[in-house]
């Protein structure tokens, strides 16, 4: 490293003819593979067999089991794993994407920051752990705390190859409505001015509630074209903006 820069990068991990090393590697190469995933269990829990403590095949196991959505299997191993090695960053996210299905969200939150706390800045899954927990306070509405998180996501310059850079959108919607929820309408319209700029992705952002917010925070903020977006936002089918309207006009 130079500077906070990766220079070099390399993975080191155990090969040898051992049967525990040659079953982990398969299950684990065998996960993302489409119609693998059950292959890729009963490889990992030949590793498990073979070696009982092996933390990281209980950790691919609870992942592919998440992928498969047998979820209480996931959490299962995902406990197995934390039992036996609780510094491993990828199982306390695992844990927490499991928790956040099931809305249990404070436990989420203590999972997604453990995730934080056990990788660092140059890691992908330190990004991605900070995003979904400010995802979870925004789902007990704790807008304060939700803010500090995505605050941080969308300062953040992220690398092309770098998976966070696909949520940028979805970062910048969530954190405009923290900006909004917490009467900082000007940071909010910026947030939603450049979420708007942003090319269409796949990540669940509805655009008629943004132009919504966008609307509401550039009226709160005394901007023009805060009527405008309401508008636009009421052609898109937004129920909300057509009754923010129609309060308006009486």
């Amino acid at each position: 490293m130079d500077n906070g820069e990766i220079l070099h990068f390399e993975l080191i991990e155990p090969q040898s003819d051992k049967a525990a090393v040659q079953s982990f590697i398969k299950g684990r190469s065998l996960i993302r593979e489409t119609g693998k995933q059950d292959e890729a269990i009963a490889e990992l829990s030949k590793a498990i067999e073979k070696h009982d403590r092996h933390a990281q095949a209980y950790e691919r196991r609870a992942k592919t089991c998440f992928l498969l959505k047998n979820y209480n299997d996931a959490l299962s191993d995902y406990n197995k794993c934390l039992g036996i090695d609780p510094t491993i960053a990828s199982a306390y996210y695992g844990r927490a994407r499991v928790y956040a299905i099931q809305e249990k969200w404070q436990l989420a939150i203590e999972d997604f920051d453990n995730a934080i706390k056990k990788s660092v800045a140059l890691e992908s899954i330190h990004w991605k752990a900070r995003r979904l927990k400010g995802g979870a306070h925004i789902e007990l509405k704790e807008f304060g705390k939700a803010l500090f998180e995505l605050k941080l996501f969308v300062n953040r310059k992220f690398k092309k190859n770098d998976p966070n850079l696909d949520w940028r959108r979805w970062a910048l919607y969530f954190y405009g409505i923290c900006c909004y929820e917490t009467e900082n309408y000007a940071d909010a319209t910026l947030a939603f001015n450049e979420a708007l700029d942003m090319p269409d992705l796949h990540d669940g952002v509805d655009i008629s509630e943004l132009l919504r917010y966008r609307g509401l925070s550039k009226n709160k903020a005394g901007k023009s074209g805060g009527i405008k977006d309401l508008k636009e936002s009421v052609k898109l089918g937004n129920k909300k903006s057509s009754a923010v309207l129609k309060e308006m006009a009486k």
